[in-house]
């Protein structure tokens, strides 16, 4: 084409031409900031050979069901239907027994799964002509399903799943579908005859089994539930030390949450002191990681970004709070009601200062009574120089290769705490901000 627009004769060469600049931008990576909880499903394929009777024009329609075997309103439609729908349909594969699927079918997940969350797949022929008034054009010829919870983990990747050619029982959602359920007739004796493929763009779910661990660990920790007791003291620091085993993608992901979980464990700990001790090692061990093989969320002092973040606009604003639920619950309000303050001479004399000067400048009236001081709980900043101290070996040595992270989370976590314990009693927090 070029050589015939440089022909003098040419029909090219007698159109106008006009100059154009290309450019192009490309955004760096940034942090999530909304909440995804969403499951794609990719049929691949289906061999229904074996089966009698007319299954040539094969589809199948896809449905999220709860624990009672209800269809939940969480499919995204097509562009011409509606924006969600109940269920979605993959395009008919015509006169094939053993078609394969393009289709990418699109879930909005509930955000509280359970063990009977499950997708129903339900295999139907499509009469191309009806023989009879009132014949029906979509002809069930089988079924399958599978849980989207796992040992409390969202199942994703590539499945294998039977085909049932009756309509399966009740409660078959809490089952694997490679259970040879009693009284089903099954395709091919129970063969995995349907591919399929699923993949998950969440914030919810870690997609990463160390992770999961650790995470199910810490909850069972706050559950009265006799029929499911709480991890035993080893098989919570065996989850803790796992949590360094994480692919890097969910590691972090979900830094900030595992980093809260580490530090409430530390300031709590639900057996002996010796928890904290894994827990203090094991965030190191992150701090190190993040500073030494994310290269590219190095600032210029050789701090990670991420850590940074977490110190100035995440941990500040938390509270500790205790892990293991209290027997007593009708003391527990009146505990989080009062001010929890130091009751060391420094940090008397401080709020002592910090009284004067806002009585005097704000012209406050001084509060008697409601803010005395009380014995304090565990805080975290305490805590955490504590077992700085008592720590040896490599946890040593790695808080004080990055002692950066440890004396600013501790700074800035005991200004937080005067912020919101002592000056809140004067002062608004725009006006403490402010200044």
């Amino acid at each position: 084409m070029l050589a015939d627009c440089r022909k003098g004769g040419s029909k090219l060469a007698r159109l106008k031409t006009f100059p154009i600049t290309f450019k192009m931008e490309l955004s760096g990576g940034c942090g999530e900031s909304l909440m995804r909880n969403l499951l794609y499903v990719y049929p691949r394929s289906v061999n229904l050979s074996s089966r009698s009777g007319p299954s040539r024009n094969i589809a199948i329609h896809v449905e999220l069901m709860n624990a009672q075997e209800k269809p939940i309103y969480a499919i995204f439609g097509k562009s011409s239907g509606p924006n969600i729908t109940f269920s979605a349909d993959t395009a008919v594969s015509y006169h094939n027994k053993t078609p394969t699927f393009c289709d990418e079918i699109k879930i909005n997940l509930p955000v509280d799964l359970n063990d009977g969350h499950h997708l129903l797949f339900t295999f139907f022929h499509i009469t191309c002509k009806a023989n009879k008034v009132g014949d029906e054009v979509k002809i069930p010829i089988g079924y399958s399903w599978i849980p989207l919870l796992k040992d409390g983990r969202l199942q994703t990747g590539e499945f294998a799943l039977p085909i049932a050619l009756e309509q399966l029982p009740q409660s078959y959602g809490y089952l694997s579908p490679d259970v040879n359920l009693p009284n089903v007739k099954w395709l091919e004796g129970h063969k995995p005859l349907f591919d399929i493929k699923l993949e998950a763009v969440t914030t919810v779910h870690t997609q990463d089994s160390h992770l999961d661990k650790f995470l199910l660990a810490y909850q069972s920790l706050s559950i009265n539930d006799k029929k499911n007791p709480p991890v035993s003291e080893a098989d919570l620091k065996d989850a803790i030390r796992s949590v360094i085993k994480a692919r890097p993608e969910p590691m972090v992901a979900f830094l900030y949450v595992i980093l809260d979980k580490l530090l409430a464990l530390i300031a709590n700990p639900p057996y002996t002191v010796s928890v904290s001790a894994v827990c203090f090692e094991v965030l190191g061990q992150l701090v190190k990681i993040c500073t030494v093989l994310l290269n590219s969320f190095r600032d210029a002092h050789g701090r990670s970004s991420l850590l940074t973040t977490y110190i100035h606009y995440h941990k500040i604003a938390l509270k500790e709070t205790s892990i293991v639920q209290s027997n007593n619950s009708k003391t527990e309000p009146k505990l989080e009601s009062t001010v929890r303050m130091p009751t060391s001479p420094e940090s008397k004399h401080l709020f002592d200062i910090i009284k004067e000067f806002e009585r005097t400048n704000y012209m406050k009236a001084s509060v008697e009574g409601d803010y005395e001081l009380k014995t304090p709980k565990k805080m975290m900043h305490e805590e955490l120089a504590l077992q700085w101290v008592i720590s040896g070996g490599a946890a040593r040595e790695m808080a004080f290769l990055n002692s950066w992270f440890f004396l600013e989370l501790m700074v800035c976590h005991h200004i937080a705490n005067l912020l919101s314990h002592l000056f809140s009693i004067y002062i608004g927090l725009g006006l403490k901000l402010s200044n």
